[in-house]
């Protein structure tokens, strides 16, 4: 969960993939401050993109889990919606993350902080592991008591994330090399 929720507000393409051989995103940035379109609206642009790509893909996810979990089924729908919008906010939180990676660094420091990401989750998941703890279980276990204040805390950090990362993204986006 950790590390597929935020791939949600991302397209996974040709062009994605050779982000780190071409640095795509610095040429598709090239193209687009040549349109007679501002920083804001580029920057603004991308994150709306993520956040419509996010939203359809997180909730087609959530109703195959309620589809094919026994768990959600038996919870009722404030439960199943508490433990859904924690991943929303978590996966908001992420993409705004990711999306200033993206715009900030070339394409090949891009996909090796991506992939730098990866043991820092399982890192996490083991130290819960370590306490005899599960994330998701944890999760799960507070949303069926009706435990609203884990997604309430992801939901504010999503909304803080969105809030200081356009503002991040439009330094980037005017700031950053053209060149790749």
């Amino acid at each position: 969960m950790l590390c597929v929720v935020p791939c949600f507000g991302f397209f996974m393409n040709q062009h994605t993939f050779r982000n780190m051989k071409e640095d795509y995103t610095a040429r598709k940035l090239a193209a687009m401050r040549a349109l007679p379109i501002t920083v804001k609206q580029i920057a603004g642009g991308r994150l709306l993109s993520a956040m419509f790509l996010l939203v359809p893909v997180w909730l087609y996810f959530f109703v195959l889990m309620y589809l094919l979990s026994g768990w959600f089924r038996e919870k009722s729908w404030d439960q199943l919606l508490n433990y859904a919008l924690f991943w929303l906010g978590y996966a908001v939180f992420m993409s705004v993350v990711y999306l200033i990676m993206e715009f900030g660094l070339t394409g090949r420091h891009y996909f090796l902080l991506c992939f730098g990401c990866l043991p820092v989750f399982v890192v996490v998941v083991l130290l819960y592991r370590l306490f005899g703890q599960s994330l998701v279980g944890d999760l799960l276990t507070a949303a069926g008591a009706g435990n609203w204040w884990p997604t309430l805390g992801s939901m504010l950090a999503a909304a803080a994330s969105v809030a200081w990362g356009i503002r991040l993204l439009i330094r980037i986006v005017a700031r950053r090399s053209l060149l790749g």
